[in-house]
């Protein structure tokens, strides 16, 4: 572990030597360091948004990690607050309970942020977000992967790897696409109940890993 990580998240990080060895970086190995593990059926570590609201909701229940937002056309992000990453691969398990999509932020110090979003219809999209509006936001990828496992309650294992300037994603092990952009450098991470139309989206998150580089 290095600098990548703040104080706050080293102070619970709950990988043993044993949890460690079980978790070698697949992205840039053997590069990485785990620097965050976390099951999320407990906010144990990283402090976690618990939260809801008239919008949606972060919280959680049925053992997991829960992001949900009741209105059409939006999204709702639910923060990690005691992180702060810059150099990393950021993983985690997802599942669209119902509606539309899920995905993950990162390098965030709100309102700015990169979000990289998939849809259960086998859609992605990276985005670049300058305030919390969407007319706002830049594309920075967009497209459809066959890694994408499609339809409601199907799980899929998204991943970024971010190192200085080189942004790429990856569904299920597989890379799908890969970027320079130089905007943000370092920041906290999170994941995301999006809406693309059908008033309510569920996302359900366990397994997060993060190494820093």
């Amino acid at each position: 572990m290095n600098a990548n990580a703040t104080a706050s998240v080293v102070s619970r990080i709950n990988a043993t030597a044993t949890v460690v060895a079980q978790n070698p970086d697949p992205y840039t190995p053997p590069n990485g360091t785990l620097a965050l593990y976390n099951q999320l059926n407990t906010n144990s570590v990283a402090n976690w948004d618990d939260s809801a609201g008239a919008n949606g909701a972060c919280q959680y229940k049925d053992g997991a990690y829960h992001a949900s937002t009741l209105k059409q056309n939006f999204f709702l992000y639910c923060t990690a607050f005691n992180t702060n990453f810059s150099n990393f691969a950021f993983e985690v398990q997802l599942s669209v309970i119902q509606g539309d999509c899920g995905g993950i932020i990162f390098r965030s110090n709100a309102p700015r942020f990169y979000f990289f979003r998939i849809c259960q219809y086998g859609s992605y999209a990276l985005y670049k977000y300058v305030s919390n509006s969407g007319s706002t936001s830049t594309t920075l990828r967009q497209g459809s992967s066959s890694a994408i496992n499609t339809g409601p309650g199907q799980s899929n294992r998204v991943a970024v790897l971010a190192n200085d300037s080189t942004i790429s994603l990856y569904v299920n092990s597989q890379r799908i696409d890969s970027l320079t952009e130089t905007s943000y450098s370092q920041g906290e991470i999170g994941v995301v109940a999006s809406d693309t139309g059908s008033t309510v989206t569920e996302v359900a998150y366990s397994n997060v890993k993060v190494w820093a580089l």
